[in-house]
């Protein structure tokens, strides 16, 4: 019996895991042909934001036909996402002298991005349950 309520308790457990759980697809607009490698950083706060080593999650993907990767077993809740793709394949995000970006990059909800990089609350997006997010690389 003890076996037997033990078992319901861990089925319980899974499926309230699961249930915090969501799965966000991204579809990017890459306004090149290129087939160079995507960048991108999960951020679920804005005291980290666009610092690397503190994002929720950072993963790199290679480019694929369809332009749609997946991001699953987030937990629900606040995100703000920024990805680029690397041109030249060195790793970084390259810019100009004035710090103007030289390769193609976006965030979630497609802010403007004229003098700097927006904000954590402008690139602010809820995961309360699978999504697809559109994002256009500039």
């Amino acid at each position: 019996m003890r076996i037997l309520l033990g078992s319901f308790f861990l089925l319980f457990l899974a499926a309230t895991a699961k249930a915090s759980e969501a799965v966000c697809t991204l579809t990017l607009i890459i306004p090149t042909s290129l087939n160079a490698p995507l960048y991108l950083a999960l951020y679920a706060d804005d005291a980290t934001f666009l610092e690397l080593d503190k994002a929720v999650m950072a993963q790199k993907f290679e480019k694929n036909d369809g332009n749609s990767y997946v991001l699953s077993g987030l937990k629900k809740g606040a995100y703000a996402l920024a990805v680029y793709q690397d041109s030249n394949g060195n790793g970084e995000l390259d810019s100009s002298f004035l710090g103007v970006p030289k390769e193609p990059y976006g965030f979630s909800t497609n802010p403007d991005a004229t003098f700097g990089p927006p904000a954590y609350d402008a690139c602010r997006f809820e995961l309360s349950n699978d999504m697809t997010l559109e994002i256009l690389l500039k």
